[in-house]
């Protein structure tokens, strides 16, 4: 699983929060996939906002305000013997 290149600035620790978050769901929940060669994930972000923190504050949560957005694009490729068709090479 890698980071390809995003089209907008992300800061760090969003970037290891969401790679962690990513991971613990692909491989550590139950029925998940296996870590191995067999598929390959990359992951860009195309989008973020980190929305406003004193209007999240100021309204106390208060449906959607001030809340932030992400959106991320994954590609996932197979390796093409294991399945017996054509895949995009790794």
């Amino acid at each position: 699983m890698t980071e390809g290149v995003s089209t907008v600035k992300v800061p760090g620790e969003v970037k290891i929060a969401f790679h962690d978050k990513l991971a613990h769901f692909l491989y550590e929940e139950e029925g998940a996939f296996e870590r191995g060669p067999e598929l390959k994930i990359t992951y860009r972000f195309i989008q973020y906002n980190p929305g406003n923190q004193f209007t999240r504050w100021f309204w106390g949560c208060i449906g959607n305000a001030g809340e932030g957005t992400m959106t991320v694009e994954a590609k996932y490729l197979v390796a093409p013997a294991k399945f017996g068709f054509d895949a995009p090479e790794l």
